[in-house]
């Protein structure tokens, strides 16, 4: 909408309905195509959305703790759970599954960086990349496993070359 609020368009026929009726920012659709996560910051405290796709049940599903910033509403491809970018400090992040039936928030990945993650089609890991200098030719890309919490080097762009196994 005009003043940040949340509309969906139907493509066939041209009709806009209201979807959350305050500002919002990074949203997702649920693999089904029934939902839509996404954050609003209250009060200086980002929390995670949720609101179906004909603009019912909006509802709050987490909150990040105050001073932290939380971001990329990205769902598992099972629709039960999306992960979420937390940042709690300076070199201090996390990935973070929340559940879209009641909330509950499990920690995936902890670490000092996290740019532009995107989780894998299977919902075991995601990627990322790091800024290593101000060039962003220089950037690399890391696999972040969340079984074991663990993350490995899979591209260095200065490099040009895999240096690391998946």
């Amino acid at each position: 909408g005009a003043n940040g609020e949340m509309d969906l368009r139907d493509l066939r026929t041209g009709q806009i309905r209201p979807l959350a009726k305050q500002r919002w920012f990074g949203a997702g659709f649920s693999p089904d195509g029934r939902q839509i996560a996404f954050f609003r910051r209250t009060n200086d405290v980002y929390e995670l959305r949720i609101v179906g796709v004909d603009g019912s049940a909006e509802r709050m599903l987490w909150q990040a703790e105050k001073g932290w910033a939380a971001w990329e509403a990205q769902w598992f491809p099972d629709g039960k759970r999306i992960m979420v970018s937390v940042w709690i400090a300076e070199d201090r992040n996390r990935l973070v599954a929340i559940s879209a039936s009641d909330g509950a928030a499990t920690t995936l990945w902890e670490g000092k960086h996290l740019r532009d993650p995107q989780l894998s089609p299977d919902g075991k890991s995601a990627v990322d990349t790091r800024r290593v200098r101000e060039d962003p030719a220089a950037d690399e890309l890391w696999l972040l496993r969340f079984e074991d919490r663990s993350e490995a080097l899979l591209f260095d762009r200065g490099r040009k070359a895999a240096v690391g196994a998946a």
